[in-house]
């Protein structure tokens, strides 16, 4: 009980650290990831099915723990689908990690997990807070031990509360999660560290980074800008597309197949009449406002729709939307405003101002917990303990024998992370120091003692009606039925283009993959995604019915694009640019050789040409050219091997054509350490073994197949 009275203590937990965690528990034996296919897998890798039961099982072990940190019962859809991915992605990588580490025969001890946990620094312990020492701040091994062994203790005692248990069985569950979590995070680092440990430097690479670093040079440089020759001075043809296309090919591979749709999405918008209807209704309800002296949870939670529900409580505003913010500082107690617009929101609103109070924001309290008794023991043992309190016996004594803490903890308005403790400090800050009172709760009773209050300011009861501006039944019939009349006149992908825009709609283009969950970032098409990888070029969708209700949706797949090399039509555009400044190149080279250049003067006098100095030109920096505003790393190489008063012949850089001229070198006045400089060679690769090359390289090599969108 003690535990699980400190883990209600708590404010909100930490959500963004669970996903450094989510990288270990996906491979874990309890779910048994690597049995043989079942039939209906969600995908594989190198030939270890993931069962649609053990996908669904990961989905939800993650969703329920957001769901538990974030304090709500529900998600989004697009926060779902982010699940979703990173599950996968996850069991992904775990996998093929966990393929290499059992060729080369690397676990994780009990010894490894321990000190682990004995140093408490690992960011996965963020998702456990409770188990957190509050004087050092860091991870405590002792209170997670003590939870251990109770929860141990109670799983074999009969007769426990449901509900005490159930919150021990799911601390237990997020626990597991955790030190999954841990081994697989340390089985990953280990891996890493014997393949970093290839990546390595030597004395000769050292001295040459240092040389790279402390030898500049200084130029002069004539060039000549791409943008300063016009396109039909040079001509592009199929063939110049195609080579570049074969000579850069490696670029435009993909792994999985793509596909490419036309789709007309029909957003439906509330009429005027329907918009009208509502302000007539709010209006009703605004004036039932007006009226009303008590009664105001009856009109506002059960007759008038509201998205804001009415609480007999004092809130702050900033808890309240800003439209609602607004009005309610321009008003006094006592007043009703509205009906009113708000644009934002797509809502019409009215509010009374009911109350205001100026109460804490923060309150400081303890608390005890009694439960596990029959209703008239739990009533006796509570007013039992409040009237000893009253009469000055120690909170601190009476916590100890009943086995709880006794310190006191700090609750406020902005750290509410569910209804129970809502309903906590809303009790708590209208009490008075040192006042004593009994709370009922679902569990039992919590005895409270408020110690202290602080940040007194003005708090709000408002009665709030927002209602969203909603499509009626007739407008939304109307809009289907004009659709399905223009889907049934052009039943071709031609058609459809053709004439959408005489009709009043728009056509869309858009390339998916089986890992995208929706079409044009419409919520709930997943149907239409399934219907664009089970039909074939040039077919048209039946209408979708999508979003919120308020779209209409209709597909025309137009190509099918396998995996491999993209084919040149689809990357034609890119590469024209690309091939269009290596002609100009060819020009403005031809100019320059036909002058015979013999100084950077000769090159100057070509039509616009212009002169720029680059100074402090190192090997290890790519040169940076004001005048055409682009890094040049051509120039970088060029100077580490130029001979001084030596005219270089005609460069293509990124921008331009040049001409250099070597002036100078001289050395920088940096001094470099050869240990400090091995480091910084050694860093730079680990970062990019550790953060791309390594898992990247593993995941290309593998075997993935993605079938998550036939169920998902």
């Amino acid at each position: 009980m003690a535990t699980l009275q400190n883990i209600r203590s708590k404010g909100p937990l930490l959500v963004g650290a669970i996903a450094l965690a989510l990288f270990a528990f996906i491979a874990g034996d309890a779910l048994k990831v690597f049995q043989p296919r079942q039939p209906h897998d969600v995908g594989e890798v190198d030939g270890k099915a993931l069962s649609i039961s053990e996908y669904q099982l990961l989905v939800d072990e993650y969703t329920n723990i957001q769901k538990g940190f974030s304090g709500r019962n529900s998600l989004s859809e697009m926060e779902t689908n982010q699940i979703k991915d990173m599950v996968w992605n996850t069991y992904v990588s775990n996998q093929v990690i966990a393929n290499e580490a059992d060729k080369l025969g690397l676990v994780v001890t009990k010894a490894e997990l321990n000190n682990i946990l004995d140093q408490g620094v690992n960011p996965t312990f963020r998702i456990v807070p409770m188990f957190f020492n509050e004087q050092t701040g860091r991870f405590d091994k002792d209170k997670l031990f003590m939870f251990l062994a109770e929860y141990a203790k109670l799983s074999k005692t009969a007769g426990i509360d449901p509900n005490y248990m159930g919150s021990m069985q799911q601390l237990h569950a997020l626990w597991a999660f955790v030190e999954k979590s841990l081994i697989q995070e340390k089985l990953a680092e280990k891996y890493m560290a014997l393949v970093g440990s290839a990546f390595g430097t030597n004395k000769v690479e050292v001295e040459s980074g240092i040389e790279g670093r402390l030898n500049q040079a200084n130029l002069t440089a004539a060039l000549i800008p791409f943008t300063s020759v016009d396109d039909s001075k040079v001509q592009v043809t199929d063939a110049d597309l195609q080579k570049e296309y074969d000579a850069k090919k490696e670029m435009f591979k993909q792994d999985t197949e793509s596909r490419q749709v036309k789709y007309i999405d029909v957003k439906i918008n509330p009429s005027v009449a329907d918009v009208e209807a509502l302000e007539q209704e709010v209006s009703e309800y605004a004036e039932l406002l007006r009226n009303e002296k008590d009664n105001y949870a009856s009109i506002i939670n059960n007759t008038s729709g509201s998205n804001i529900p009415y609480n007999d409580v004092y809130l702050s505003l900033e808890l309240y939307p800003e439209d609602v913010i607004a009005h309610v500082k321009e008003t006094s107690v006592g007043d009703t405003f509205g009906p009113y617009t708000n644009a934002q929101d797509a809502t019409i609103n009215a509010v009374k101002v009911v109350d205001k109070k100026n109460l804490p924001d923060s309150v400081q309290f303890r608390m005890l917990q009694i439960q596990g008794l029959e209703a008239d023991a739990l009533v006796k043992k509570s007013d039992s303990i409040v009237n000893a309190l009253n009469n000055g016996a120690s909170f601190k004594s009476i916590a100890e024998e009943e086995q709880q803490p006794s310190e006191a903890f700090w609750i406020s308005e902005n750290t509410i992370a569910n209804q129970e403790q809502f309903v906590l400090y809303n009790t708590l800050s209208t009490m008075q120091p040192n006042e004593i009172k009994s709370l009922p709760v679902q569990s039992g009773n919590i005895i409270l003692q408020l110690v202290d209050r602080k940040v007194f300011k003005d708090k709000y009861k408002l009665a709030v009606v927002k209602r969203t501006m909603e499509i009626s039944s007739e407008t939304a019939n109307k809009a289907y039925n004009d659709f399905s009349q223009f889907v049934a006149e052009n039943s071709t992908v031609q058609s459809m283009i053709d004439n959408a825009e005489e009709a009043g709609y728009s056509v869309s283009t858009q390339e998916l993959t089986t890992s995208m969950h929706t079409v044009g970032n419409i919520s709930s098409t997943k149907e239409a995604v399934r219907w664009i990888f089970d039909s074939k070029t040039g077919q048209v969708s039946n209408i979708y019915e999508c979003g919120e209700g308020d779209h209409l949706l209709v597909v025309g797949l137009t190509d099918i694009i396998p995996a491999g090399y993209r084919p040149l039509s689809y990357v034609k555009d890119g590469l024209k640019n690309l091939v269009l400044n290596n002609k100009k190149a060819e020009y403005l080279e031809n100019q320059i050789a036909s002058v015979n250049a013999k100084s950077i003067s000769d090159v100057a006098s070509i039509e616009n040409a212009v002169v720029d100095t680059i100074k402090h030109v190192t090997f290890n920096s790519p040169a940076f050219i004001s005048k055409t505003n682009s890094s040049e790393p051509v120039v970088s190489g060029y100077a580490a091997v130029a001979k001084e008063g030596v005219l270089s012949g005609p460069i293509k850089g990124n921008a331009s054509v040049m001409v250099l001229n070597l002036l100078n070198r001289d050395k920088s006045e940096e001094e470099v350490d050869a240990t400090v400089e091995r480091t910084r060679i050694e860093s730079e690769m680990m970062y990019f073994a550790n953060g791309r090359t390594i898992l990247q390289d593993l995941i290309e090599k593998a075997v993935i197949i993605d079938n998550r969108y036939l169920y998902f």
